[in-house]
Order: C-alpha cells, then sequence, then structure tokens
C-alpha cells in the first residue's frame, strides 16, 4: 500500500512540477522513458489510473488554482484505505460543479484574448499582404491565375486531377506572414480528407489544378481565402496564405463518401 501511494504522490508531484519542463526527477524516482506499449492487465491498469489522476489537476490549472499537496495526499490516503471522507459525495459533485463554472469564464476570457490578439494580427496584415504578393509574384518560377491565385509547381505528374464534387486527401502545410505555422501535416504523417466543395475558393482552385501526387506551392490572398474575417484562433483577418500542398488521393464522390461513413462497422 506504501509503496503503491508513493508512486501516486511522485507521478502527481511530477505533473504539477511542469512549469519546469526539465525537472523529470524527484527523490531517485524517473519516468522510464523507453517503456513499450503496456499489454498486461495489470500494465495497463496501471498506467490508465496514473494518468487519469491528473485530470482533476488539468481542471484546478485551467482554473488557476494550486494544489495543496497535503489534502491530495490526504484524499488518495482516504480512498485507498477507505476511511470517511473529510467532504460527502455530495459536497464533492457540488464542488465539481463549480470548477467546472470556473472553468467555463476562465476558457471565455482566454477566448476574448485570443481573438483580440488575432484582430491586431490582422491589422498589421492589411498592409503587408500586397506588399508580401506583389514581391512574390516576381520570384523565379511563380505564375498567377485570373483570380489571383499565385502556384509554383514543385512535382508533376499524370495523376488524375479531382472534380468539384470530389472529396480528396491532401498533405498541407500552412503559413502566415509572421512565419507561424497552422497546419502541417506532411510532418503528422496524416492527410486531410476534405471535400473540395467543402473549401474556401482559394483551396478549391489550388486543389483542382493538381493531380494525384503533385506537390505545389500556393500563396492565396486573403480575398480568395477568409478575407477580413479570419478562421477560427489560428488564422488572423486579412490572412495571405503560404501553402504547400501534396493531392494524395482523390477517395471518392462526396455522396459516396457520406454514404460510406453512415455505414455500420465491418460492412
Amino acid at each position: 500500500m506504501k509503496k503503491i501511494i508513493s508512486i501516486i504522490f511522485l507521478s502527481i508531484l511530477l505533473f504539477a512540477c511542469k512549469s519546469n519542463e526539465t525537472a523529470k526527477k524527484y527523490e531517485g524516482y524517473e519516468r522510464k522513458e523507453d517503456l513499450q506499449e503496456p499489454v498486461t492487465l495489470v500494465d495497463r491498469m496501471s498506467y490508465t489510473f496514473g494518468f487519469d489522476i491528473t485530470t482533476g489537476i488539468n481542471m484546478m490549472d485551467s482554473a488557476n488554482s494550486r494544489v495543496n499537496f497535503d489534502y491530495l495526499i490526504a484524499g488518495i490516503i482516504d480512498g485507498l484505505e477507505k476511511r470517511e471522507p473529510m467532504l460527502s459525495q455530495e459536497e464533492r459533485m457540488k464542488l465539481m460543479t463549480e470548477i467546472q463554472k470556473i472553468q467555463t469564464e476562465t476558457e471565455r476570457i482566454r477566448y476574448n484574448n485570443k481573438m483580440q490578439e488575432m484582430k491586431k494580427i490582422g491589422e498589421t496584415f492589411i498592409e503587408l499582404g500586397p506588399k508580401f504578393l506583389a514581391e512574390n509574384i516576381k520570384k523565379e518560377g511563380w505564375k498567377e491565375t485570373s483570380t489571383g491565385l499565385q502556384y509554383k509547381p514543385i512535382k508533376v505528374g499524370s495523376g488524375p486531377k479531382p472534380a468539384d464534387n470530389m472529396v480528396v486527401a491532401i498533405n498541407i502545410r500552412g503559413e502566415l506572414l509572421n512565419g507561424e505555422v497552422f497546419e502541417n501535416t506532411f510532418e503528422k504523417g496524416k492527410p486531410l480528407e476534405m471535400p473540395i466543395e467543402g473549401v474556401v475558393y482559394g483551396f478549391q482552385e489550388a486543389i483542382k489544378m493538381m493531380g494525384v501526387g503533385d506537390i505545389y506551392e500556393f500563396v492565396i490572398p486573403p480575398s480568395l481565402a477568409f478575407k477580413d474575417e479570419g478562421s477560427g484562433q489560428k488564422i488572423p483577418p486579412n490572412s495571405v496564405l503560404i501553402m504547400k500542398l501534396e493531392l494524395v488521393e482523390i477517395i471518392s464522390t462526396v455522396e459516396e463518401y457520406r454514404q460510406k461513413m453512415r455505414r455500420p462497422p465491418g460492412l
């Protein structure tokens, strides 16, 4: 029992010290980096219990609270030894509701701050965007379509090209003018599956230029992308999108894709 409590305590303490990324040891305990995927029931249970116990600490972190280790360890010991809890089930459930409310408010503040930051970045792009587009088209190998989409072939073969109603698998590396990479499936090793008709016009035009196996670089002006609205918390307003695309596969038509997704597993 003491060994179990010690390991749980050390694991939680290591997790709570995550602000110091180099802190991997505590009183001689070190996470083994060469562990294989757990297979036996004991190993899988051990890992699952250890990992899931951090859920509550994550909640405290998102609520800007600090862990009191005296009460944390007391709660673990009381639970393991089946003692009478210091807080009733009703009190603990009420607390969880309270924390969730704090989390929601904290996330709302974080979201609003992020959107204000995105707006400020977008304002700088109003001036930077046209300058970048004007300079980029002068570079060797770059061409421009009638819509203003700039492109440069990197690898071109004789693969089939998709139509409007197709779903494709595509690798994407997307970068903003400030150098921030908002997507990179080349590194992730798994292309995105997307219906051509469901993406912004600049993406549609770019994808339909390519055959399967082709790799292109594109520069998509805001007018063909997300304009002065931006997209989510990754792409600010007025963003020029600097893209590298690889068309991996034409999967099927949109209708065939939808029908396949409706089928029960194994059929």
